[in-house]
């Protein structure tokens, strides 16, 4: 019978058969089509679907996900530096020519996400406080006109206009408040579709990219506390339980091995019979992240060999081999 306590001992005083086993281990990975190594699309689909079930039916769920967002607070900084101090010098100007660049969204779209009734709220109660505010300042500013020569007349009607609005002012700021009113409701559905056809229209793609570019710019410039007071205006109760209340509704979803089935055979189609590395060709990846990945590995492997676990576990492997006659 092999003895386990000869191999443990090789292994541990070897540094170069656990390198080996590593680079083994790395070759198979690279080398094994990508479709294989997800398995037959009915297996995978099965266990999937019975994972997301059992993880949306468990009840320690949300208490979990609540528990690591305090965790994850507890560890933010509250930094008073912008944004951009804590990212590469060069990464601001990069993102936003990234996102100044001319992109034009589909008009149905557009439609799609700013046509409701949460939005068209929003616009009326913007454009009624905008018109009565500039109304109330326009009456407000009608000149004095005594002084000017020759306006006797005219200066008479505009006193007694003024006086009149003086007494009843109350009435005329709410015959303003109804005409505008009047007038919001009726401009509103036009008023959306100006913003629906100057956000879909091509000729305003660069105004829009400029736009997007400008922002990133500004946020980036704003000092990292600010986000974080941000976050903690969210209860991570509520967090919680949207978390599971969104994985329920897909883990009961009718046509979820369906759907699941389909997209795993979409993948497959999409990956044919290539290998991680035939997919990563050329781009350097492998080449850049291999010696790290090695590395990592191999050191996860010898603290794994000197545990009394892999020890037990070898034992077992080479208990009942037969001796060689």
């Amino acid at each position: 019978m092999i003895d386990p306590a000869t191999i443990i001992i090789r292994l541990r005083t070897d540094p170069a058969l656990v390198d080996a086993g590593v680079d083994l281990l790395l070759d198979h990975a690279l080398a094994q089509p990508l479709r294989d190594a997800l398995g037959p699309a009915e297996v995978l689909t099965t266990g999937v679907a019975a994972a997301l079930r059992e993880t949306a039916a468990s009840p320690g769920l949300a208490p979990w996900i609540e528990r690591e967002l305090d965790e994850l607070r507890g560890h933010l900084r509250t930094d008073e530096r912008p944004v951009e101090a804590a990212l590469p010098p060069a990464f601001p100007a990069a993102l936003a020519k990234m996102l100044g660049r001319p992109f034009t969204p589909g008009h149905e779209l557009v439609r799609a996400a700013i046509n409701h009734a949460a939005m068209r709220s929003m616009m009326r109660s913007v454009l009624q406080s905008t018109l009565l505010e500039f109304g109330k300042k326009m009456w407000s500013a009608l000149p004095d006109t005594r002084k000017i020569p020759g306006a006797g007349f005219r200066s008479r009607l505009m006193d007694m206009a003024k006086g009149v609005a003086s007494v009843v002012g109350t009435e005329v700021e709410r015959q303003l408040d109804d005409r505008v009113n009047t007038f919001v409701d009726g401009a509103l559905a036009d008023a959306i579709d100006m913003v629906i056809e100057r956000i879909s229209d091509p000729k305003h793609s660069a105004e829009m990219a400029a736009w997007r570019s400008d922002s990133v710019t500004e946020l980036l410039h704003q000092p990292q506390v600010r986000f974080v007071t941000e976050l903690d205006k969210i209860a991570h109760t509520d967090v919680a339980a949207d978390a599971v209340a969104l994985l329920q509704a897909i883990a009961e979803w009718e046509e979820l091995e369906a759907s699941l089935r389909a997209g795993i055979e979409r993948l497959e189609e999409a990956l044919g019979e290539r290998s991680l590395a035939e997919l990563l060709a050329g781009s350097g990846i492998i080449e850049a992240w291999r010696p790290l990945v090695r590395e990592r590995l191999a050191d996860r492997a010898r603290s794994l060999i000197t545990s009394e676990a892999f020890s037990g576990w070898i034992a077992r492997v080479v208990e009942d081999l037969p001796t060689s006659s």
